[in-house]
């Protein structure tokens, strides 16, 4: 990490392609480019540090993001600020109407206008999902629109996510981006900042023999020749610097397929002796950047690839690819093949048994059954279970339902949360929309993989479940 520091300008090369600026009068800390896993090199270099104002959680982060001007470099995407901005909306309060630093400040995006406007969409349905006439339109029957509909907009609520947040198109004159604080644009993707007569230059282009990569190695593994298998691709968030994101990695009759596809998923691939090529398909359970923003850099490699997905997921997911690399309906849906799932079945994926659960999510998200009869004519069941709310969440919002079927809604929730199966990954994340290991402590599931986490575990969190790395495998039918 390069520092250059004046008296009145901070600023540090975090990465290839990553910058931090900061300007303490202003209150101007500005996040130069938002490459893959952006807020992971933050967390790594101890930029982003827990504090409390007032009894209130807070996060000390970006305010500012200056985006690139292209939308990918080396065949990665080039802009990723659905987290950086989530940092800011709920970690560090600007969002937050209880928060002490609401309405404060609001998060500032500055760029080309193309890339700005197609970064607030993208950004829109990380946050928010589908609004209502598009959940209409996937299909889902409209008793099941009102429902989920309702249960997701009390996470986030519907408000969109532009109207939180400040923005500045990059024009061929110089910007006051905060009071005294100027950013001219000296050529493609460089810009010089100034202020109080000192100047910095930020460079956001990279050589060519460099590219963005993860900020994790992991040693070369390889897949198990099995009937029935799950490899670990991931049991880390889009906080943790230490882990891929959650994720596996199922092998069925010897033939990979993955469940969820994060940013660095060519990585995982190649540590595990295997390629896109080699892929029968991916199984998505929803469209938050730390599950899904790896598919638009296999796109790039220009092979259409299957998603295995319900029509609700299918197209939660194609409105926010489409925001975010700007290519029409039919470019996606020639690109993305869909094998529709239905949720609440047991479909047949050429033999393997998958069933799609929906779960309380702040956008739409489906949890995984996924099962295969042995020799004996016995089911081995694996589930994952990417996204879940906390139990006590699931019964506030049942306690406030209105209709039995709502609260048959939620009591089967739990119940699918609960189910006691051969193997389960779950998530402890916490908070309002993860799970709480304390959850699953009654769980009669044989094992019990813990994930979606960026803390230390506890010795309570390893007696409900086992902590994996990446490339561990469970062999459910050799």
């Amino acid at each position: 990490m390069s520092k250059n520091k004046s008296s009145a300008i901070e600023l540090l090369n975090i990465a290839p392609g990553l910058y931090w600026l900061s300007i303490e009068e202003p209150n101007l800390r500005l996040l130069g480019g938002v490459i893959p896993d952006a807020m992971k090199h933050l967390a790594a270099k101890d930029m982003i540090s827990p504090y409390y104002i007032k009894d209130v959680y807070s996060e000390h982060g970006p305010n500012t993001i200056l985006l690139n001007e292209e939308l990918y470099v080396q065949g990665m995407v080039a802009n990723l600020s659905e987290f950086p901005i989530l940092q800011m909306l709920y970690m560090q309060g600007m969002g937050l109407s209880f928060h002490p630093n609401f309405k404060e400040e609001e998060p500032l995006i500055i760029g080309l206008k193309e890339r700005v406007e197609s970064q607030l969409k993208y950004i829109n349905y990380g946050n928010n999902g589908l609004n209502y006439l598009e959940m209409v339109t996937s299909d889902l029957p409209i008793d099941k629109v009102e429902l989920w509909y309702y249960m997701k907009a009390r996470f986030a609520g519907t408000v969109n996510v532009d109207r939180l947040i400040n923005t500045l198109y990059i024009k061929n004159r110089p910007l006051e981006i905060k009071p005294g604080v100027m950013l001219d644009r000296k050529e493609k993707n460089v810009y010089q900042i100034t202020y109080k007569g000192q100047s910095v230059v930020i460079d956001l282009n990279l050589d060519k023999n460099i590219s963005y990569g993860p900020i994790y190695q992991f040693k070369k593994r390889s897949l198990p020749q099995a009937t029935f298998a799950v490899v670990n691709t991931g049991t880390g968030d889009g906080w943790n610097f230490k882990e891929h994101c959650f994720g596996s990695l199922l092998v069925y009759n010897n033939h990979p397929y993955l469940v969820d596809c994060e940013i660095f998923t060519q990585h995982s691939l190649d540590c595990l002796s295997t390629s896109q090529d080699k892929l029968k398909g991916i199984f998505m359970t929803h469209a938050h950047d730390d599950h899904m923003s790896g598919l638009p850099t296999i796109y790039h490699k220009g092979k259409p690839i299957l998603i295995y997905a319900t029509n609700l997921i299918y197209h939660s997911l194609m409105y926010k690819i489409m925001a975010l690399i700007g290519i029409s309906e039919s470019e996606y849906r020639n690109i993305f093949k869909h094998h529709e799932l239905v949720y609440d079945k047991w479909n047949d994926v050429q033999g393997l048994e998958v069933k799609p659960v929906h779960s309380a999510h702040p956008i739409e998200t489906s949890i995984f059954f996924f099962r295969v009869k042995d020799e004996d004519g016995i089911y081995k069941t694996y589930a994952h279970l990417g996204d879940v709310a906390p139990l006590k969440m699931i019964n506030d919002f049942r306690s406030s339902a209105i209709t039995d079927s709502e609260r048959n809604f939620y009591d089967k929730m739990i119940k699918d949360y609960m189910k006691p199966v051969d193997l389960k990954k779950i998530d402890i994340g916490g908070g309002m929309i993860h799970g709480d290991v304390s959850d699953f402590n009654n769980d009669e599931s044989t094992k019990i993989v813990l994930g979606h986490y960026h803390r230390e575990l506890t010795s309570d969190d390893l007696k409900v479940g086992v902590s994996q790395k990446f490339g561990d495998c469970d062999i459910l039918i050799p």
